[in-house]
């Protein structure tokens, strides 16, 4: 289905001389906030379904409520029906747009005579099912269950007011890989409030900067947004370390600062392009290290053992190997014995692959700080750059969960 919509949007569109490409993707910020929530289910799926296979209890060590049946098969669920739903409902957009198939509505008022009132339709109809879902009742995710969820958010977002349990941190942690998600959402509300059909002035101002907002938007809100969600660790990292007077908390708070000097260059100073790149380098390298040697707890020891155990058939580290095994335990903060249950529960293979593909994903995750006129300024390859950063990020967080939980 999605390679039909890649033809799709590919195909010559009727009456060419009426088709605005600015138009056509003016929606996509909605369009791309539900894709977001249905993409955040997949990979909670995955984390779950991963830590159940592999015997790693995430539900006790996030903190959640024993009697809670939520698992793999409700993520992947509502998954799979958001998903669909937003396929369907893109892929008749852009059906409609393209060959005019309902008649147009009010196409005097706006942008030129393909411009139609209702074409603002399909994405209500995709966030409205969207909202739906989150707050339907489910006799597996009780109202209980969103609470305590919606109360670890509260925690996070009130930093450093509450003792930071292992759980908020991670809420914390996938904020901040949420800052394009949470970037569309203003950008949907200033779609969704103006004119229908479109007007000249909000396509011009979307071909120019991506969104229909007024500048006011992209001066002090979109700053806000993706400064807010490293602000919150920041104050989690003061909290910790507060309460438990290890340094290593203040190296963390480093890092999200770090990442904050990103946000600020980007926002405030985009004519320093040398700046820029610099203060990238600096939060890109640090985010992946700390990510391998800090929340996997694979450090230099660790590494070396993981590579003679890529020598091994099958790459597992073996429960004889008294000096892998005290190596890997202790990057978890035990003592480990020959006859104990290896710490680690993947393959070294495995923990390559998630080391390699942290380092790249980093590498475009330092983009979702930016604002979005600053990285390409072809409309249709800044949209389509801003989708795949978006799905990549969401992804790599999901992956470093997985290993950040193992560590745990």
């Amino acid at each position: 289905m999605l390679l039909a919509i890649a033809v799709l949007i590919a195909l010559p569109a009727w009456e060419p001389e009426t088709y605005s490409e600015a138009y056509f993707l003016s929606s996509i910020d909605a369009f791309r906030l539900a894709l977001s929530v249905a993409l955040v289910y997949w990979g909670m799926g995955a984390v779950a379904l991963v830590c159940d296979r592999h015997c790693i209890n995430h539900n006790f060590i996030l903190g959640v409520d024993p009697r809670s049946h939520v698992g793999p098969e409700f993520f992947f669920s509502r998954a799979a029906l958001l998903t669909s739903v937003w396929i369907f409902t893109f892929a008749m957009y852009v059906i409609d747009y393209k060959w005019m198939v309902l008649p147009e509505v009010a196409s005097e008022s706006g942008f030129n005579s393909r411009s139609s009132g209702h074409y603002v339709m399909y994405p209500c109809v995709v966030l409205a099912f969207t909202a739906v879902m989150e707050f339907a009742p489910s006799r597996v995710c009780r109202y209980r269950y969103r609470r305590s969820l919606l109360a670890s958010l509260g925690r996070t977002v009130a930093a450093p007011c509450f003792v930071v349990s292992f759980g908020d941190n991670v809420v914390g942690d996938v904020l901040t890989s949420l800052t394009k998600p949470l970037q569309d959402v203003p950008a949907t509300f200033c779609y969704l409030f103006s004119h229908h059909p479109q007007v000249a002035e909000s396509v011009r101002r979307f071909d120019a900067y991506g969104t229909t907002c007024p500048e006011w938007e992209g001066r002090w809100v979109v700053p806000f947004i993706l400064g807010a969600p490293l602000y919150f660790r920041m104050m989690q990292c003061v909290r910790r370390y507060v309460d438990t007077k290890n340094p290593m908390h203040l190296c963390n708070f480093g890092k999200y600062a770090a990442s904050m000097a990103v946000v600020a260059v980007t926002c405030f100073w985009s004519e320093y392009k040398a700046a820029i790149l610099v203060v990238s380098a600096i939060a890109t390298v640090y985010a992946g290290a700390w990510d391998v040697c800090v929340d996997w707890g694979l450090g230099g020891r660790e590494l070396a053992v993981l590579v003679r155990a890529a020598g091994r058939p099958g790459g597992a580290v073996e429960e004889d190997d008294v000096e892998a095994q005290a190596s890997l335990a202790a990057s978890a903060g035990a003592s480990c014995g020959p006859l104990e249950r290896p710490r680690r529960h993947f393959r070294a293979s495995f923990y390559w692959f998630a080391i390699v593909a942290d380092l790249l994903a980093r590498s475009t995750w330092v983009l979702t700080l930016m604002p979005h006129d600053l990285l390409v300024k072809d409309i249709a390859h800044r949209t389509a750059l801003i989708t795949i950063v978006s799905v990549i990020e969401i992804a790599r967080r999901s992956l470093w969960a997985v290993l950040r939980i193992e560590n745990e």
